[in-house]
């Protein structure tokens, strides 16, 4: 995985913790950890062997970084990004036409494009995050670094999930209450993660963090103590959070008006 996404994630939730506008929620932590988590996220550095695990150093401890998905994945990786960047690609070739006819006949015209976003679940999400701890541990078990915290940072790329609170969707008149998908909301999410608490310390979710976003601060970020998660677990019990998966369309658009573009 390139480093520039490590770094872009590093990167945003420096921003959150520094700034009022941020949005990161620690789980499980008490003040004195949450403070030592800030100063070690804030401090963390690239690795000086960029093709080495981890990803991420800071002062007794390390920060390694990967990326889920809800698409279907198969030996080439997410199905998701295989079919976007599909799309993205015939775009441009038709862009390129468009701006080639443009330049040899003068004749201006309109680009549209639009596509769905399918083959998205919840459980596709927790088999690529289960997939993926574990090949990093494998990583983890050959590294020869002394380290006292261990931190993975999971970055979701799909932005598809969604929460729906089905108890407020059932209230009679009620139009169905959906919210932007959280790992803190998922209890089948925090099972998984509090298996490897032998071996993981924290986990920090990176949600609406797409490197491409303008607005860095729309990202939300949730730090896990894998070790104390039970009370989180139980309370989910009570509650009636289900993660159910949105239509959502890719729409581009694009007016070819003079040898560039607006």
């Amino acid at each position: 995985m390139s480093k520039d996404k490590e770094i872009t994630c590093l990167r945003l939730i420096q921003k959150s913790l520094g700034s009022i506008e941020g949005h990161t929620t620690f789980y499980g932590c008490s003040e004195k950890e949450i403070e030592y988590l800030k100063i070690a996220i804030l401090e963390a550095q690239r690795n000086n062997e960029p093709n080495e695990f981890p990803d991420l150093i800071f002062k007794n401890g390390f920060i390694e970084h990967f990326q889920v998905t809800s698409a279907n994945e198969n030996r080439k990786g997410s199905q998701h990004l295989v079919t976007e960047n599909k799309h993205e690609r015939e775009f441009r070739k038709q862009e390129e036409k468009e701006l080639q006819n443009l330049n040899e006949k003068g004749e201006m015209s309109n680009l549209y494009e639009e596509h769905s976003v399918v083959q998205h679940s919840h459980t596709n999400l927790l088999n690529s995050l289960k997939r993926n701890i574990e090949n990093h541990l494998e990583s983890l078990d050959k590294y020869q670094q002394e380290y006292i915290t261990p931190v993975f940072l999971v970055q979701f790329t799909d932005g598809v999930l969604s929460m729906e609170n089905v108890s407020k969707s059932l209230w009679k008149n009620q139009s169905r209450n959906f919210l932007p998908y959280r790992a803190s909301f998922d209890k089948d999410f925090l099972e998984l993660i509090q298996n490897y608490r032998d071996k993981i310390s924290y986990i920090i979710v990176a949600e609406d963090a797409d490197s491409n976003m303008a607005f860095p601060y729309d990202a939300n970020f949730e730090v896990f103590s894998l070790n104390n998660l039970n009370s989180n677990i139980e309370e989910l019990k009570t509650k009636d959070y289900k993660v159910v998966t949105q239509n959502i369309k890719i729409v581009q658009r694009m007016n070819i008006l003079s040898s560039g573009y607006e």
